[in-house]
């Protein structure tokens, strides 16, 4: 009995009145379980911006291009960089689709005076956002090809660069989905329901 008085209801003027905030809910859900940072790999960029934060040091904050299990953190840290560094050597170089492979930080991370010393080394260090992040590119100039002394790398952006960017990304992600793919969606809803009656 109930069932049919539910059926009943759900015409299709009744159940889309439903849509639009059916429509919400299921784009906070999405949202909240990050599948869009997933589908625009911005989760993996994000994997990398945390380890070349980290002041462990190598291996952590290295990442490799070959290395198969952190090859997509590679490449999503490199669009991010190819689409907004404006480090002019980095960029020329990029342009001449030259491929990089390796991505790390480069310099010293800062002390943290007055903390236990038998604390990690990644808890006594940090690195600040204007530490530089470095491109390193192969260079083979003999026939030693795993010759290390030929890698030329150079400053493609800081660590909070490549923070902001991630950040903005995420605004325009939320802007892009929640605004005109919601938007869109609501509209129609509003024109079908405007129709059927």
């Amino acid at each position: 009995m109930i069932f049919e008085k539910i059926f009943n209801f759900l015409t299709f003027e009744n159940s889309l009145i439903f849509a639009a905030p059916l429509l919400a809910m299921l784009y906070r859900v999405v949202k909240q379980f990050g599948v869009w940072d997933k589908l625009a790999g911005r989760d993996k960029a994000l994997e990398g911006l945390n380890r070349l934060k980290s002041a462990a040091g190598y291996p952590v904050n290295f990442i490799y291009a070959s290395n198969q299990q952190e090859s997509r953190v590679f490449e999503a840290l490199l669009k991010r960089i190819k689409k907004h560094s404006k480090e002019s050597k980095i960029r020329d170089v990029l342009d001449d689709r030259f491929h990089p492979y390796l991505i790390a930080t480069a310099g010293d991370p800062i002390e943290i005076k007055g903390v236990p010393s038998d604390w990690s080394q990644e808890a006594k260090f940090f690195y600040p956002d204007n530490q530089p992040v470095l491109v390193v590119f192969k260079i083979p100039k003999n026939s030693d090809e795993n010759d290390s002394k030929n890698d030329k790398g150079d400053k493609a952006c800081t660590l909070g660069e490549l923070d902001t960017w991630l950040s903005q990304e995420k605004d325009q992600l939320d802007f892009c989905i929640g605004v005109i793919l919601f938007g869109f969606a609501s509209i129609v809803i509003r024109l079908l329901s405007l129709i059927s009656t």
